[in-house]
């Protein structure tokens, strides 16, 4: 049997291009979560010019340009950030399950992970929750994502 797992439990790792699309919608959910994302990126050792941003106006923007980053075929993954509240429309209804299709897909096209961190929640406070509260910090949790699934994919790709 071969078993290929994570092996970076924490600390420094080795630098690897990552993109991070975020939405600027719900900025007091969607800005931590970004900023989370690259404070804990630089702490695991990445490199500035490892890390590209791009900010759109809203959720569903996001796959747009994920798909452009992925075709760059520069990066060794993708995470993408936001938060879709659903307050009192049914908007939310709508666009959280096309965004997520719509990520799932860059990364089976491109063959790239696409880390989804983009919050869908009912309310404010849950997606609060999700910064730092009772769920742990979503970006954070996003970069050791990309860590982990790059580090398997490396393994796998040498095998």
């Amino acid at each position: 049997m071969i078993h290929y797992k994570n092996t970076e439990e924490e600390g420094i790792v080795e630098s690897f291009p990552v993109g991070i699309v975020f939405s600027l919608f719900n900025p007091s959910v969607s800005k931590p979560l970004l900023e989370g994302a690259l404070e804990h990126l630089r702490a695991r050792g990445f490199k500035e010019e490892h890390i590209t941003v791009v900010e759109t106006p809203g959720a569903l923007d996001i796959p747009y340009f994920a798909r452009m980053l992925a075709a760059q075929n520069r990066f060794e993954a993708l995470i993408v950030l936001g938060s879709i509240i659903h307050g009192e429309t049914y908007h939310y209804t709508w666009v959280g399950p096309q965004v997520c299709k719509d990520c799932q897909d860059i990364s089976r096209d491109f063959n790239i992970p696409v880390i989804f961190g983009i919050l869908t929640t009912e309310h404010a406070s849950q997606a609060m929750e999700a910064l730092g509260g009772r769920y742990g910090h979503k970006g954070v949790n996003c970069v050791d994502y990309a860590i982990d699934i790059t580090n398997v994919r490396r393994q796998l790709a040498a095998s």
